[in-house]
């Protein structure tokens, strides 16, 4: 059941090699008690893994209006310019040169929703956050409405972004915790 291929299940279950394992893997599928027990087994998956059109299209709800907000935070300071020796370079009213630098980091695991994230990597210019394509998402979701929309009814879908909120329902700043 693990990898729905019968030459594999044997080589693994037996620990022998493929030709062996070719011949007499199709040989048990064709046992009805096999066949039985592999039935069975396939109920119960079913039943363990419940999931419903509306467990989807919530997904893609929350994948549709994702923002890179709900997965990073930023900060802003000043700094000094400085040339390549280490000392700081002057203006023309010999006042130092400041620049604004922004420094863009993950939020805590446990306040991101992982669902959203396609890919997290450090390329080379720094952090590289990739969501799941929300426009993709929005396409799914506006499907799913079409074809469960019943004659003259407005379909709406309600989404609450509790990562947002706080325990008063309001609109929370970015970084601000509960």
């Amino acid at each position: 059941m693990q990898d729905f291929n019968a030459t594999q299940a044997y080589m693994r279950a037996y620990k022998s090699g493929w030709k062996t394992a070719n011949v007499n893997g199709s040989g048990l599928l064709a046992k009805t008690s096999v066949k039985k027990q592999l039935a069975e087994l396939k109920e119960q998956q079913k039943a363990d893994l419940y999931v419903t059109a509306e467990d989807i299209a919530q997904g893609y709800a929350k994948q549709a209006f994702a923002s890179l907000g709900d997965v990073i935070d930023y900060k802003v300071h000043t700094e000094l310019v400085t040339d390549s020796d280490g000392n700081v370079l002057l203006d023309t009213n010999d006042k130092p040169i400041k620049k604004h630098v922004s420094d863009i980091y993950l939020k805590p695991s446990d306040q991101i929703d992982w669902s959203l994230v396609q890919e997290v990597h450090r390329g080379k210019d720094g952090l590289v956050v990739k969501l799941f394509d929300n426009q993709r998402a929005k396409a799914e979701l506006m499907k799913y409405l079409k074809d469960n929309k019943a004659d003259g009814d407005d379909v709406t879908i309600n989404l609450i972004r509790s990562d947002r909120r706080n325990k008063d329902g309001n609109q929370r700043e970015s970084g601000q915790s509960d």
